[in-house]
């Protein structure tokens, strides 16, 4: 596997932000890149995730997009967010909500 990252973004509320706060992973696949546009669906999807749980009421603080290249029929996306508020809820919606791709999806919390 060779994990390569998409894009980073770290919000604002990180740098102040002392609290509870949870992340959430969500794989899916895309057919793979040489297909035309295929890019770019992928990044529209992994930034679905930020959209939802900005509609739940979660405080954004980071977000990583990984994409896995090496098989050849697909391409697999990682997204991981973290934010304060209930990411259970986001986990479960984020992209079952518009497509029935998403394979796993986990949330955790820490303090």
């Amino acid at each position: 596997m060779a994990w390569l990252f998409v894009k980073v973004v770290r919000y604002p509320a990180l740098d102040t932000y002392h609290g509870e706060y949870g992340g959430t992973i969500v794989e899916f696949k895309t057919p793979p890149d040489q297909i035309p546009f295929m890019d770019k669906l992928g990044e529209w999807l992994a930034d679905r995730v930020p959209a939802e749980a900005a509609k739940k009421g979660v405080t954004p603080l980071k977000l990583r997009v990984l994409k896995d290249t090496d098989p050849t029929w697909w391409t697999t996306w990682q997204v991981e967010f973290w934010g304060h508020g209930s990411l259970t809820l986001v986990a479960s919606n984020c992209l079952r909500s518009s497509l029935t791709i998403c394979s796993r999806a986990t949330s955790t919390t820490f303090v």
